[in-house]
């Protein structure tokens, strides 16, 4: 029987703007296995790009 490997987020990334904390939990997918995995979490990097990309237009707008 497989033992689950559990990654440790105590500590922090020094050079991230953000609490590295908090990326583990909203990339682990348990249930999702595989190349799918992979993808998954390339898209949901990428949806926040755009998410920051558009905040950033906005803000550049705004400030024109």
């Amino acid at each position: 029987m497989k033992q689950k490997r559990t990654v440790r987020s105590d500590t922090p990334i020094h050079w991230l703007p953000i609490d590295s904390r908090f990326i583990n939990p909203l990339f682990s997918f348990g249930h999702v296995r595989g190349i799918a995995k992979v993808f998954l979490t390339i898209e949901m990097t990428l949806a926040a790009g755009v998410v920051t990309g558009t905040l950033l237009l906005v803000v550049l707008r705004l400030a024109s």
